[in-house]
């Protein structure tokens, strides 16, 4: 489904496709984070936080584009364009763990 790729806060979400990208940078637009699209066939979703982010507000973003991956998914099956939500995700590293992780390149979060 995605993996994660950038460096240092500049973090970018690698989907499948721009359709995948558009639909999580819109649903988190609607959730209150702004991120963009970028890279071949606009199919990364870019994250680019100010350098004095928070520790809770990591946390926030992390929570709105978990949501909004979910929901991109669910939305995306239903249309017929991926396997179901949950096969989709049982493929990924959940973000909402992503913080955990030590390397921050590597990561789906942004730092």
């Amino acid at each position: 489904m995605a993996a994660g790729t950038g460096r240092g806060l500049a973090q970018g979400l690698r989907t499948v496709g721009g359709e995948m990208a558009g639909q999580i940078s819109a649903d988190v637009f609607e959730r209150g984070l702004l991120v963009e699209t970028c890279g071949p066939q606009g199919k990364v979703v870019k994250l680019l936080p100010p350098l004095s982010v928070t520790t809770g507000e990591v946390d926030q973003a992390l929570e709105i584009l978990d949501a909004s991956v979910k929901s991109a998914l669910a939305r995306l099956a239903w249309a017929g364009l991926t396997d179901s939500p949950d096969e989709q995700l049982a493929a990924t590293v959940p973000i909402s763990n992503a913080r955990k992780n030590t390397c921050p390149v590597t990561t789906m979060s942004w730092y």
